[in-house]
């Protein structure tokens, strides 16, 4: 089944080219990557170590909803995975090759729960909620 185009909402920035890692293609099936489906089309697909983001929605509320869960998910998975899952750095570099130190992604971001990182934003807590250092 072929990806939809990547697609930002509006008002979040035009990409850079490309999708960082992914530039060879459409996004690739590896351990520990993401794709956030909501109504049965995915909406945002996270690479492994969510470095890379890819939107494949306009609709704002979508990717805010999207962002929401993957941060969800990914801080249940730490909190299963334990002390080892808190020592790994999360950090999101880019979404659709738009970096997320741009102040609309990095907005978006910070409402899912990440935050300011010298490489972008990553995840805010640990398995215990407290703020990873």
């Amino acid at each position: 089944v072929p990806w939809p185009e990547p697609v930002l909402p509006a008002g979040l920035g035009e990409s850079a080219g490309g999708h960082g890692e992914e530039t060879s293609g459409p996004p690739v099936r590896r351990q520990g990557a993401s794709v956030v489906v909501l109504g049965g089309a995915p909406v945002l697909y996270a690479s492994e170590n969510l470095k890379v983001l890819i939107s494949y929605t306009s609709a704002h509320e979508e990717l805010e909803r999207a962002l929401t869960a993957l941060a969800a998910d990914r801080q249940a998975t730490f909190a299963r995975q334990g002390a080892a899952a808190v020592r790994r750095r999360t950090v999101v570099e880019s979404l659709n090759g738009v970096t997320a130190l741009a102040p609309a992604v990095s907005d978006l971001l910070r409402e899912a729960g990440f935050v300011r990182d010298p490489r972008g934003m990553r995840l805010a807590g640990g398995p215990s909620g407290a703020t990873w250092r």
